[in-house]
């Protein structure tokens, strides 16, 4: 089986988000090299690594994410807000283009067509009365950190929610697995690494406290798991998403002179990437 060719060893791809040009057809899928595989590393954790030998420049991953939220100034005069249907995702640069949802709900979710917004619908309606209610106050109390990292959870829960309307979750505990296998969707959420145990107790004692006044199973946020599983989910969140830049970003080795990767525009969650380990020592 051939790869595509890149010039990068491992791509979390945002190369859907950032070309406006692209069709919705015409989208990137979700792709892992034959010889890559998952292991474990007895100090590190889950990892990926090749079975074999590749050649440089091969392309080993593309991700897309299980859920991604917009970060920019002014959403309603900027240009990078991104389609908020999941199958889509293109900038909507054009605020003539742009639908709003009719609740208005925030400013940051839009579509980019009334086609996109009504197939969104399911997802957008598990998030609409949650952002109606929290957006702004979280912002005007906790900051514009603690709203993303909310919102990216809240996210994450409507993306759990439509696949269980479409799919009916499983039994068996992703940690059942192969450890050599890749989860998808939600079990791949639950196999992030990352506990209580591994932040500040402060720092649990602050989320626990947000969980508890923001993220409760409700009628405005109708989840079904309790307050302890919301937490753990935090904990991965935070351990496991990543940034969005229009520009390369994690350039190794370390390239002389400091590469400016852009403004950020989103922040999101890559199941499969996250294995990779986005630090100063890369897995693969």
């Amino acid at each position: 089986m051939q790869s595509p060719i890149a010039t990068e060893r491992l791509l979390a791809t945002t190369d859907h988000l950032i070309r406006p040009d692209q069709n919705l057809s015409d989208r990137q899928q979700p792709w892992i090299h034959p010889r890559l595989i998952q292991s474990v590393d007895p100090i590190k954790g889950r990892q990926l690594r090749v079975s074999q030998p590749v050649k440089k420049g091969e392309l080993l991953l593309v991700d897309l994410p299980y859920a991604l939220i917009p970060v920019v100034d002014h959403p309603e005069q900027s240009g990078d807000i991104r389609c908020s249907n999941p199958a889509c995702h293109r900038r909507v640069a054009r605020t003539v283009e742009r639908v709003s949802c009719p609740n208005r709900c925030s400013a940051d979710v839009v579509w980019c067509n009334s086609s996109c917004r009504d197939a969104d619908n399911l997802r957008h309606e598990f998030e609409c009365t949650w952002l109606k209610k929290y957006a702004t106050s979280i912002r005007s109390k906790w900051g514009e950190y603690d709203f993303g990292m909310l919102w990216l959870i809240v996210r994450i829960l409507a993306s759990r929610h439509v696949e269980f309307r479409n799919t009916p979750p499983s039994d068996k505990p992703a940690s059942d697995s192969k450890p050599s296998s890749f989860e998808t969707g939600w079990n791949a959420i639950r196999s992030f690494c990352g506990s209580q145990d591994s932040w500040a107790h402060s720092q649990v004692r602050h989320w626990t406290m947000l969980v508890k006044k923001y993220l409760g199973n409700s009628q405005s946020l109708p989840h079904g798991l309790t307050s302890s599983e919301v937490l753990d989910l935090i904990c991965q969140e935070e351990a496991n998403s990543f940034g969005l830049y229009p520009r390369e970003t994690g350039a190794f080795p370390l390239p002389e002179l400091a590469v400016d990767r852009g403004e950020q525009f989103g922040a999101g969650v890559y199941p499969t990437a996250a294995l990779a380990n986005h630090s100063c020592s890369p897995n693969v």
